[in-house]
């Protein structure tokens, strides 16, 4: 063959072959087209079945899900967290508060009207305001006895003081006291078993009432002979502290190791049943005392624990707080603390020489019709008649000197 026809055949082959290629070519990108639109399809369909809800979620969607959720994480470690609050929680009606108030005590109408109305004034829409700060000034020193670890105490004009003390072992007291001399007039023990605690004037001033330690139980006494009248229970465990609620001479609050303020009467109706006496040979009546509401005692967001001796003044309830030299005054209807009254440094007024060592504050009594004020302390030698003014003191250094500990665990309070 010539060169030429060679050369010409050679030509025509490669013109094919590049022909035959071309072909293939263009099957094979329309195959990969066609793929390509499969899986366009395919995805569309797969989030449209991941969208519709669990009933049609695949594997494959469940991998999209995932992709999906990590691209959410990483947006959400990029753009800083919004913090959502829950809805504020919806107070209940007076009318509510009554019924629950009811089926607790057999009573609750008048009761509870007041507890709706005081959880109304200590919503969070109108939070207390911050409590105001005192100080004191004496003006004048009474006689005391050293050997009364006191407890309660409350004032009778012109001159006399009722007094609870308390005893370990016993035998504990409630005591008549003569103000400017200190003699003790009269006194009548409680069985060993019994440790006093709170002392108030009841009934309009004709009775005596006090309560125990370690115990739901107290005891109701004719004010001028002592004579034990009736012992009465409280839901209590623990007695404290024990005075008459302001707005209402019926119901008388309570206090026990925690921070509330229980505010206690009796069921109407309520029956009585003879026991035995638990303070003498005599047998007396007995009754029952129904929680009508329950306060928590409050500065800002601070719990108070451990109020003690309690004594109601205009319509404040003052309260001391045990471990401390400090009086609080509390709004009972809200149990907000209004006012801190620092009593640092009266101790240093107390007499010398004393036989025994004097304890912390604790008593509290007024004069309700001249407004006087008198205090004293565990073992204390002497009685202080005060005036309480107010003072610039600054709020937070008088909350480290007076705000209780949280617990006392060496008296068994965790």
């Amino acid at each position: 063959m010539r060169k030429t026809d060679a050369d010409s055949s050679g030509h025509t082959m490669a013109q094919r072959r590049g022909a035959q290629a071309l072909r293939v070519g263009g099957v094979v990108g329309l195959a990969l087209t066609a793929l390509v639109i499969a899986l366009v399809a395919r995805h569309g369909a797969l989030t449209e079945r991941a969208d519709a809800g669990p009933s049609g979620v695949t594997a494959s969607s469940s991998r999209l899900g995932a992709r999906a959720a990590a691209a959410a994480t990483r947006d959400s470690l990029a753009t800083p967290r919004q913090i959502v609050r829950p809805p504020e929680p919806r107070r209940a009606s007076e009318k509510e508060y009554a019924a629950a108030a009811a089926a607790g005590t057999g009573t609750g109408t008048r009761a509870a009207s007041r507890a709706g109305a005081a959880r109304e004034e200590a919503s969070p829409s109108s939070p207390a305001p911050p409590p105001k700060t005192y100080s004191f000034s004496v003006v004048r020193k009474f006689p005391h006895d050293p050997f009364a670890f006191t407890q309660g105490l409350v004032f009778l004009a012109p001159d006399t003081l009722f007094e609870s003390t308390g005893s370990v072992g016993g035998p504990s007291t409630v005591r008549e006291v003569d103000l400017t001399t200190g003699a003790v007039r009269a006194r009548r023990e409680l069985s060993r078993e019994h440790f006093a605690e709170g002392l108030a004037l009841v009934s309009g001033g004709a009775e005596l009432a006090q309560i125990t330690w370690r115990s739901g139980r107290g005891f109701r006494y004719d004010r001028t002979t002592l004579e034990p009248i009736e012992a009465f229970d409280t839901p209590l465990e623990d007695g404290w502290g024990l005075t008459v609620d302001p707005h209402d001479e019926n119901r008388w609050i309570v206090t026990d190791a925690s921070e509330h303020m229980r505010f206690v009467e009796r069921p109407r109706g309520a029956a009585e049943d003879d026991v035995e006496g638990e303070d003498s040979d005599s047998r007396v009546a007995s009754s029952r005392l129904a929680l009508a509401e329950s306060v928590p005692v409050r500065d800002g967001d601070r719990s108070i624990r451990f109020t003690n001796e309690l004594e109601t003044i205009g319509e404040e309830v003052w309260a001391n707080v045990i471990e401390t030299e400090c009086i609080a005054r509390v709004d009972p209807r809200s149990g907000a603390v209004v006012g801190w009254v620092d009593m640092t440094g009266l101790r240093d007024a107390l007499d010398p020489g004393a036989p025994t060592k004097a304890g912390v504050l604790n008593g509290i009594a007024a004069d309700e019709k001249s407004g006087r004020i008198f205090v004293t302390g565990k073992n204390w030698p002497n009685l202080f008649e005060v005036t309480v003014h107010e003072t610039d003191a600054d709020l937070e250094e008088v909350r480290k000197t007076c705000w209780p500990p949280m617990s006392l665990p060496q008296y068994g309070y965790p």
